[in-house]
């Protein structure tokens, strides 16, 4: 999970992405961070003033084939306290934008990302308006052995065997 962690910080400072953003006049993701309940600390001033995705995520090594759910918690600077309806827009914006980003996302160790659920949080304790975006993917980073699965064309028999009587 450290792996597909550190591809989601690198592909949100990659240029094409920062474009994506900038298109609609918006920043990408600039506080990015594993959750450790950032939003519910009232005193953290750079989730109020940056946009943010913080990361979590859980491994169900209980199935043959383990199952990663990854949670991206997302917030836009201020949107909390601001009253504007075009702030609104651009944190619709902004969801849209970093779910096209890590969509399809993948690495070594794991599979695509595939959105499996996403809505808002309604923590009353939180300092902030968050989006939970969902998604689940296959994750193989603890286990290291490989199925070998798949058909075969040919396969060669030597015979060698030797016996004796």
């Amino acid at each position: 999970m450290k792996e597909l962690y550190h591809k989601i910080v690198n592909e949100f400072s990659k240029e094409d992405v920062i474009t994506i953003f900038t298109k609609e006049g918006i920043s990408q993701p600039q506080y990015i961070d594993l959750y450790s309940q950032q939003d519910l600390d009232q005193t953290n001033t750079e989730l109020l003033t940056k946009n943010n995705l913080l990361i979590d995520w859980t491994v169900n090594h209980k199935e043959k084939s383990p199952i990663a759910t990854l949670i991206c918690r997302l917030s836009y600077g201020q949107f909390h306290n601001t009253s504007e309806h075009g702030t609104d827009d651009f944190f619709l914006t902004y969801i849209d934008k970093v779910h096209e980003v890590l969509k399809g996302l993948e690495t070594k160790s794991t599979g695509k990302l595939t959105l499996i659920d996403e809505g808002f949080n309604h923590d009353e304790k939180s300092t902030l308006n968050v989006y939970l975006l969902q998604y689940e993917c296959s994750y193989f980073g603890r286990n290291n052995t490989i199925e070998r699965i798949g058909t075969y064309d040919k396969v060669t028999l030597k015979n060698e065997l030797k016996y004796d009587f």
